[in-house]
């Protein structure tokens, strides 16, 4: 199995800019089924769509943001109606996104298709988010058991963290059941609320 998802991330996730920028790229393996892609970015370098990684950065790009099927986007209420992103390019989207730190995407290992995602910049988590068909399911507790479980054991390449905090922003038409789940489900904590946003934490 580890042969196939190395070579999976070879042909249809990489391109070839990841040999002479900042980025590290690794997995872990969830069960027969899943695999956890690390996408080590220290330096905000760009991600860069080819023919070869376009429909997987597709559909973690529709995942994050939809243009067609608003509902199904997990941050299109954080977008006004008539954000540039709807006429955006994809790679200008999926930077949008993913021009950060860290990212965990969690994957279907038959068809490389993503189902999770949660990134983080040093100790703070941001765009969590399970793709509209495959939520409650569980995957985002996959996802999010193996990161904690990361952090916990100081694995992460951006230091050691005692807390990890995350926000979740009032406009977020699920604000109560979201924040309900971190609070129930990883014990996370309430820090200060902010005008557009409640800050939680989780002591490690």
């Amino acid at each position: 199995m580890e042969n196939i998802i190395k070579n999976n991330i070879i042909t249809k996730i990489l391109d070839q800019s990841y040999k002479t920028n900042s980025m590290h790229i690794s997995y872990s393996i969830i069960d027969n089924n899943l695999f956890v892609l690390h996408i080590y970015n220290p330096n905000h370098d760009k991600l860069v769509i080819n023919d070869n990684n376009k429909e997987f950065f597709e559909k973690l790009t529709n995942m994050l943001f939809n243009k067609n099927e608003r509902s199904k986007g997990c941050f299109n209420h954080q977008q006004s109606d008539t954000s540039v992103l709807y006429n955006s390019a994809l790679d200008i989207v999926l930077n949008h996104y993913l021009g950060i730190e860290y990212a965990f995407i969690l994957v279907e290992t038959k068809n490389m298709n993503p189902i999770s995602i949660n990134c983080c910049e040093k100790n703070y988590i941001y765009n969590v988010c399970t793709n509209f068909d495959n939520r409650s399911q569980g995957n985002m507790e996959k996802l999010l058991n193996h990161f904690f479980k990361l952090v916990e054991q100081n694995k992460l390449k951006n230091g050691s963290h005692n807390e990890i905090l995350l926000d979740v922003v009032f406009v977020n038409p699920d604000y109560k059941s979201v924040r309900e789940y971190y609070e129930k489900k990883y014990n996370f904590i309430f820090l200060s609320d902010e005008s557009n946003k409640t800050i939680l934490k989780k002591i490690i």
